[in-house]
């Protein structure tokens, strides 16, 4: 059984080599890896797909420069269809004379990864409502097909990629170590238990946004972080215009592969809720 609280006390455990760390819970449990980093606080976007994500992306974009973003607009013009690098790119960027020079990372990363590179009070990511992401993603895999050149259909274009289409949100979340990304590498494997880690480290993130309230979210990330980032924009929408209706088969996929996503938008939306009253926000804790 599932037990949500929000008082008490926890103990949280890290281990490092063959020393094991025991940190009194009294506050979200942060990660080793920024307690040897104490000198470098950059940001970190978890751009989970089809979210406003790209919207956001540009925003930031604007507010800090160039040579301050991992990775840089150069950089991603090198990688296929002009996407983010792949997730082990950012930890090999961690050990480069770069590294202490980036305000900001963003990119389709785990919570996993993203802890690594960031504090976790500086992680930031959108969620948006399951069943309208996981539509704007079939069709946006159908576009990005017809952009290399293959002509496929909705079905033809999506069962490859079925599996990864399955509970993303929580994929995304549910794992907190990046050598070991057991429910991002194989979404069939999500349950109760990887939902609840989902929240726990959704729930540490500095700052947690919600798609549908994407102008409100904006000035809510202004207020929690001192920026300016301007009149809220909308990007990389997959379609403007009235869509072909999705195939049945698709459909009834989408039930199950939206079942542990909804909940943790739920819970993403209570977040978003505390943020907006502003102070400090409840702690949380997963037994």
């Amino acid at each position: 059984m599932l037990l949500i609280l929000q008082s008490g006390i926890n103990s949280s455990f890290y281990k490092k080599s063959t020393v094991l760390f025991l940190i009194p819970a009294k506050r979200p449990a942060i990660s080793i890896h920024s307690l040897i980093m104490p000198s470098h606080e950059p940001y970190c976007f978890i751009h989970l797909p089809k979210t406003a994500g790209t919207s956001f992306k540009i925003m930031l974009e604007r507010y800090f420069s160039q040579s301050e973003i991992y990775p840089s607009a150069e950089l991603m013009k090198t990688q296929r269809d002009g996407g983010y690098p792949d997730w082990r790119d950012y930890l090999r960027f961690l050990s480069t004379e770069e590294y202490p020079s980036i305000q900001l990372f963003m990119g389709h990363i785990s919570f996993a990864v993203a802890q690594r590179l960031a504090p976790r009070s500086h992680l930031l990511t959108f969620l948006r409502e399951p069943e309208s992401r996981f539509q704007s993603n079939v069709y946006f895999i159908e576009k990005v097909m017809a952009h290399r050149g293959l002509q496929m259909t909705l079905e033809e274009a999506y069962f490859p990629y079925r599996e990864k289409l399955k509970n993303l949100q929580v994929a995304f979340f549910a794992d907190s170590d990046a050598d070991h990304q057991t429910f991002l590498e194989k979404s069939s494997r999500i349950n109760s238990q990887a939902l609840a880690q989902a929240k726990e480290n959704l729930a540490s993130c500095g700052f947690v946004g919600i798609s549908e309230h994407f102008a409100e979210s904006i000035k809510g990330v202004e207020t929690k972080f001192g920026w300016k980032l301007g009149n809220a924009i909308h990007e990389n929408q997959t379609s403007k215009g009235p869509r072909k209706a999705l195939p049945s088969e698709i459909l009834k996929d989408m039930e199950e592969a939206t079942a542990y996503d909804k909940e943790l938008y739920h819970f993403a939306c209570a977040l978003f809720e505390e943020q907006k009253k502003g102070g400090k926000r409840k702690r949380w804790f997963f037994f």
